[in-house]
């Protein structure tokens, strides 16, 4: 996710180093050149070994210095040393990340040198303007003069040097301090961290396998209940073959006997052919009728039968989908029970950080 920018204010760049130094106009200049860098927490602000050629400030947040071999060490912004830029070598000796959602400044350094080089001669130039005219006057009182604000100004040089000194020892003390409770807090809440993702991890894991096993069983279900309809119309269609093959051999066999009939009718005579004929026809029609009747009651019984086996089928199918139902529902109250527990155990953890916190501070 790229950092989100916005226009940095002069007020801020008023107090960095040695930007303080500056003139309202390179300021001004400074602010229309450069944006503010909003960074998330775990943003990498830059690399160990990168030249960037950037001095980059640090307005608000928490940021981690870190290299190899060495330990971390945690800036606050708002400190002394965060007035002046990270890590200012190049390459970069240290990596920095964001410990809490920052706001960060990049400067390029060859501008913020010419600038500052062009307000040093503007300095020199003033100075020795005035140089020049003390010495159009050339009296003694104003060389006295001089004489004594140089003295005056060097005592106050040494007055102010050695507060400066007593106000780093204190501003150093107070960032070790600071690096060490940060640091502490970083590694609490990092502790945390891994803690939840674990608890996640192991709830993902067993949602899953659930779920896996739900399906697992719907589809064997589902074989299940495809097999038994296929073996059902198997049986169907077997029994339709051998009914049509009893029809057919009936049909055949009161043919025949009808051919026969008839054949001796035919020896016997044309009347008698005829009425046992007639006689041979209607005993056949009979025949044919009950044969029917009997193919129709096998094939109706047969019917019968198979929609009973459909039938079970299906109340069978119905009880084990009714049972993966009642399997899911108590897999599903199960993972809300977990995520319940889970939500507990976070709420315990935040309470417990929240009391270190408050222990420490």
């Amino acid at each position: 996710m790229g950092a989100a920018k916005r226009l940095v204010d002069t007020v801020w760049l008023r107090g960095l180093v040695p930007l303080h130094s500056l003139t309202p106009d390179h300021l001004r200049e400074l602010a229309r050149k450069f944006s503010i860098e909003e960074l998330p927490v775990g943003a990498r602000v830059f690399e160990a070994g990168e030249r960037d050629g950037k001095a980059v400030y640090l307005l608000s947040g928490e940021v981690e210095l870190a290299a190899p071999g060495k330990p971390a060490q945690g800036l606050l912004a708002g400190s002394d040393p965060a007035r002046h830029p990270l890590a200012p070598h190049q390459p970069r000796r240290f990596t920095a990340r964001a410990v809490s959602p920052v706001s960060i400044v990049r400067i390029d350094i060859d501008l913020l040198d010419t600038m500052l080089e062009r307000w040093r001669t503007d300095s020199c130039e003033g100075t020795e303007l005035g140089d020049k005219v003390a010495h159009r006057r050339g009296d003694a009182e104003a060389a006295r003069d001089a004489e004594a604000a140089r003295v005056a100004a060097e005592e106050e040089v040494r007055r102010l040097r050695s507060e400066l000194s007593v106000l780093e020892r204190r501003a150093q003390a107070q960032r070790i301090k600071s690096s060490r409770a940060a640091l502490a807090r970083h590694r609490a809440e990092q502790e945390a961290e891994q803690v939840r993702e674990a608890e996640a991890a192991r709830r993902q894991v067993a949602i899953e396998a659930a779920r896996k096993q739900a399906e697992q069983e719907m589809l064997r279900l589902q074989a299940s209940e495809v097999a038994r309809r296929r073996r059902a119309d198997a049986e169907v269609a077997r029994l339709r073959v051998e009914v049509d093959a009893a029809r057919r051999k009936a049909i055949g066999e009161a043919e025949r006997a009808v051919q026969a009939e008839a054949a001796r009718q035919r020896v016997e005579g044309e009347a008698r052919l005829r009425a046992e004929a007639e006689t041979a026809r209607e005993r056949a029609e009979a025949e044919v009728r009950k044969v029917r009747e009997q193919a129709g009651a096998e094939v109706h019984r047969i019917r019968e039968q198979a929609e009973v086996e459909v039938r079970k089928v299906r109340e069978q199918a119905e009880a084990a989908r009714r049972v993966a139902e009642a399997e899911a529902r108590r897999m599903r109250k199960a993972v809300t029970i977990l995520e319940q527990r889970l939500d507990a155990e976070q709420v315990r953890s935040r309470e417990r950080e929240e009391a270190a916190r408050i222990k420490e501070a």
